[in-house]
């Protein structure tokens, strides 16, 4: 890594700094991902959103270069990141919406940590956390960027969550496989209310906080 790391996100320091050759060939991992999670309602972490928030990253770097600044928060930086929305290369950026693209940034300075932290989840929470929202909400909050997220809410007092068992959660997998596969491409809507009751696990945990794609405004 050749460039100096610059300050994001409000003075933060951006750890995720990567050279223009690397950003590019993020982002065109990332686009191939985004066609992979249209098929299963946005419900991918490890060998979707992983490689999409990466993209997301590269795709932010490519706009700090052309402005001429690292600053998220600046007119240049702004023009250039809708510039590059704009175009057909990078169209499918622009369809996650804002909220999401928003968690994707929280992720971009501590991916490979995150991910890390991924691979020693239980296959009980894999199955839940499948996207950039509830990855925000679960992970270790110093590896979030520019925030406190959870410190909180962890020491809240309480019943733990039930792991559920191995039956339960072989069948569920199993459901979810049979409606990727047969119920998403006849019936969108009919799908992702399956696919919410089989992954909500908490009230708050429903595909209205989790929802992939969308048609929305460029960022700024």
């Amino acid at each position: 890594m050749s460039r100096e790391l610059g300050n994001d996100e409000g003075g933060e320091e951006f750890r995720g700094a990567i050279d223009e050759k690397q950003a590019k060939a993020e982002i065109a991992a990332g686009l191939r991902a985004l066609k992979e999670l249209k098929k299963t309602a946005g419900h991918n972490w490890s060998n979707g959103w992983s490689f999409v928030v990466r993209g997301w990253r590269g795709l932010r770097e490519i706009a700090f270069k052309r402005a001429g600044s690292r600053n998220p928060v600046s007119q240049n930086y702004r023009d250039a990141m809708n510039g590059l929305l704009q175009t057909a290369q990078h169209s499918e950026y622009k369809d996650i919406p804002k909220d999401t693209r928003a968690a994707m940034t929280k992720l971009i300075g501590h991916i490979d940590e995150i991910d890390a932290w991924y691979a020693t989840l239980s296959t009980w929470e894999k199955e839940r956390w499948t996207n950039p929202q509830t990855i925000v909400k679960h992970c270790p909050p110093h590896l979030l960027v520019g925030s406190r997220h959870n410190v909180g809410r962890r020491g809240r007092s309480g019943p733990k969550k039930k792991k559920g068992n191995p039956e339960a959660d072989t069948l569920r997998k199993l459901l979810i496989e049979l409606v990727n596969k047969y119920v998403m491409p006849v019936d969108v809507e009919a799908a992702k209310g399956y696919l919410e009751r089989l992954y909500q696990t908490d009230p708050d945990e429903s595909l209205d906080d989790i929802e992939a794609f969308g048609d929305e405004e460029a960022e700024a």
